[in-house]
């Protein structure tokens, strides 16, 4: 196969979403050929920027925006955006306030913010002898205020590119684009986890990208995943650069990097796998189908023991949890309403805590450790006693922990606040199918929605930004 026929074959593969593994020609020539092969690596690239690209239907400002409320301050678009809004409407105080903190600290906004100053007053008298149409101005505010961050964004879509690719190929690229490539982001993340100044979330969908990190400048990176079919993700934490992902229904680990957005390494594990928690590059995962406690080192090496019988049950009630809390693992079976403690080294359990109900998730509280129980309750222990009990309504499945307030999700609509002091339910407010929640370093939180996508919501539980 000649290396023009290979290249074109590639790009004709990728434009239909196919893998180029597909075609045994192309593959062979592949193995032969560094060219082509580095080629076929930037033309990946280039399909990977323009699809997540397409996808990012949501406001261009909308994900910087997410960052800049969780984690305080504006992104350079963020204050270019409101450098444009003020010139045609007051901003809030709050808004006013941050723009000019922003100002003050940034020479290239503050340059942009006089230059559009100048711009909207030199308008007016620019063509003294032949009025402008009235609408001109304001067509080009709107213009100012639309591509302000499309022009940041143009350098991030392509940090991907390898030098293969010039601009009339990207063109050419695009125009190959199948309209499969402008699915949502989020049409149905179940997992989202905090990871530093990113936040990653996981599509239980069919896709060619079902993993997505979210940067705090507002770029999307969808990362392909290699399974045999359609995932279905049931927990996710993150440890430095690394984001680890349950899949029950591909019955597989992975571990997604950060920083290089990929897929570093994945892991085989038991069907219904549930429960995880990562410690120093140490994974345990809980499986609730097969009641499998499993230890993975780094290199791979697996060691695991079963802690109780378990019983059929289906998909959708795969839940369990694991804590690692002092030199003990915590890890619950719901299925017997139990919680073992075990220890991590030899996987030997020390003690078994009969809770009864079916507790499916742990977060660690001052001294002592929260229980969420499905069957509708929420358990204080300290030590191996039960101090606390709190009766909810519904069946809460998951639970994060900010500022001596509990937040639990529950899949049939409803997200609860709990004030930990007084030992109550002080907010409840309704959302499509929550299926995971978790709390952001600058307070705020991040729902995983099935119907409505990623929400972030501020500490009473209100919206205030959506990705979909």
């Amino acid at each position: 196969m000649k290396c023009e026929d290979a290249q074109l074959r590639i790009a004709e593969l990728l434009s239909q979403g196919s893998p180029l593994h597909s075609d045994p020609e192309v593959l062979a020539h592949l193995d032969s050929c560094v060219d082509c092969n580095a080629y076929a690596r930037d033309l990946e690239e280039v399909f990977l920027g323009l699809l997540v690209t397409e996808v990012q239907e949501a406001p261009a400002d909308l994900k910087s925006g997410l960052f800049a409320r969780l984690h305080g301050g504006l992104s350079c678009e963020q204050a270019q955006t409101l450098v444009v809004e003020r010139l045609t409407e007051n901003l809030p105080a709050e808004d006013q306030s941050a723009l000019q903190r922003h100002l003050d600290e940034c020479p290239d906004c503050h340059d942009y913010a006089e230059d559009m100053d100048l711009v909207v007053t030199a308008l007016p008298h620019s063509a003294p002898r032949t009025h402008p149409p009235a609408e001109m101005k304001s067509n080009l505010l709107s213009s100012a205020k639309k591509n302000a961050p499309e022009k940041r964004a143009l350098s991030l879509q392509w940090w991907g590119v390898g030098l293969a690719a010039t601009v009339a190929g990207v063109l050419w690229v695009g125009s190959l684009l199948t309209p499969s490539a402008s699915a949502r982001l989020a049409p149905d993340p179940s997992v989202v986890v905090s990871a530093g100044k990113n936040v990653v979330f996981a599509n239980s969908t069919e896709s060619k990208t079902p993993v997505v990190v979210l940067d705090e400048d507002g770029k999307a990176t969808g990362i392909p995943v290699p399974t045999e079919q359609a995932p279905y993700f049931t927990e996710g934490v993150a440890e430095g650069d690394r984001v680890y992902l349950l899949d029950t229904a591909n019955q597989q680990l992975t571990v997604i990097n950060v920083q290089t957005r990929s897929v570093e390494r994945t892991h085989k594990i038991h069907a219904g796998a549930s429960g995880l928690s990562v410690r120093n590059g140490q994974i345990f995962v809980k499986c609730a189908l097969s009641g499998f406690l499993t230890f993975i080192r780094e290199d791979g090496y697996t060691t695991e023991i079963k802690l109780a019988p378990t019983q059929e049950i289906p998909r959708e009630e795969f839940m369990d949890a694991i804590l690692q809390q002092g030199n003990l693992l915590l890890v619950t079976h719901h299925t017997q309403g139990k919680i073992f403690l075990v220890n991590p080294a030899t996987l030997q359990v020390q003690n078994t805590l009969n809770v009864e109900g079916e507790p499916v998730a742990l977060s660690a509280y001052g001294s002592g450790v929260l229980v969420l129980d499905h069957a509708g309750r929420l358990l204080e222990l300290q030590g191996n006693k039960v101090t606390r009990e709190l009766a909810l309504e519904g069946h809460p499945d998951k639970i994060t922990v900010a500022s001596g307030q509990a937040y639990l999700s529950d899949r049939s609509g409803w997200v609860s606040k709990v004030d930990l002091k007084s030992w109550k339910v002080v907010k409840k407010q309704q959302f499509g199918t929550p299926m995971d929640i978790t709390s952001m370093p600058g307070g705020g939180l991040l729902l995983a929605d099935a119907k409505k996508g990623i929400n972030m919501l501020d500490s009473n539980l209100q919206m205030m930004e959506q990705i979909q």
